[in-house]
């Protein structure tokens, strides 16, 4: 089984603007889609996790300023 590795995508409101980070950790071992498998560990001030999941299996995550979600 493969390492984790930890990576950081700066992410923005595409309704308000509000602008912050979320961290990822990625597995080399694979998902069932071929791709690696990956879990948000933390997102910044601003933004929350919201029910669902998006068209590839993240997390929704929710504007904290208007509640707009991410595109996936």
């Amino acid at each position: 089984m493969g390492g984790r590795e930890k990576f950081t995508v700066d992410i923005a409101c595409p309704h308000c603007g509000q602008k912050g980070h979320a961290v990822w950790e990625e597995n080399a071992a694979g998902n069932r889609r071929g791709g690696a498998q990956r879990a948000l560990v933390r997102l910044s001030p601003g933004f929350h996790i919201q029910s669902g999941q998006t068209q590839s299996g993240d997390p929704v995550i929710g504007c904290d300023v208007c509640g707009t979600s991410q595109p996936d």
